[in-house]
C-alpha cells in the first residue's frame, strides 16, 4: 500500500471522500468502480426522458444521479443536479428546461471521464507498494 497521499482530480472534493471514506484508496476505488457501473444507464435514461420531453421522468433521473456525485466527490455536480431538479419542478413544459437539460447531459458525459481518469489512477496507486 502506498503511503503518498493520492491527488484526485481538481474537480473531486478530496475533503468529501475523507469525511466519507477516510484515507481507504481501495474502498474508494470500490466505489468509483460501482458509481461506473450503473452510470451509463442511469445517464441514458435522463437521455430518454429529455427526448421524450418528459420533465417528471427528467426530474426522477436527475434525483436519482444526484447522489452518485456525493459518493464520488464531485459536489459541485451534485448542485448542480439539485439546481436542475428545482427547475423540474416548476417547468411548465420541456421548452422551460431543455437547455438546462443539455448543459446539464454534457456535464455528466464529462463527469464520467473525471470519474473513469481517477479510477485508472487509483488502481495503479493501490497496485503501488512503496520502496
Amino acid at each position: 500500500m502506498n503511503t503518498i497521499p493520492f491527488q484526485f482530480d481538481r474537480r473531486i472534493d478530496a475533503s468529501i471522500l475523507y469525511s466519507l471514506y477516510e484515507n481507504d484508496y481501495l474502498y474508494i476505488e470500490e466505489i468509483f468502480t460501482t458509481t461506473l457501473q450503473h452510470y451509463d444507464a442511469d445517464v441514458e435514461a435522463f437521455e430518454t426522458h429529455q427526448q421524450a420531453g418528459s420533465v417528471e421522468g427528467l426530474k426522477r433521473s436527475v434525483h436519482k444521479l444526484k447522489p452518485v456525485f456525493g459518493f464520488v466527490g464531485m459536489s459541485v455536480m451534485q448542485e448542480c443536479c439539485q439546481a436542475f431538479e428545482e427547475k423540474c419542478a416548476v417547468a411548465a413544459d420541456m421548452r422551460a428546461i431543455y437547455p438546462d437539460s443539455q448543459k446539464l447531459l454534457r456535464l455528466f458525459k464529462q463527469s464520467k471521464k473525471i470519474i473513469e481518469a481517477d479510477l485508472q489512477k487509483l488502481s495503479a496507486y493501490n497496485n503501488t507498494t512503496p520502496e
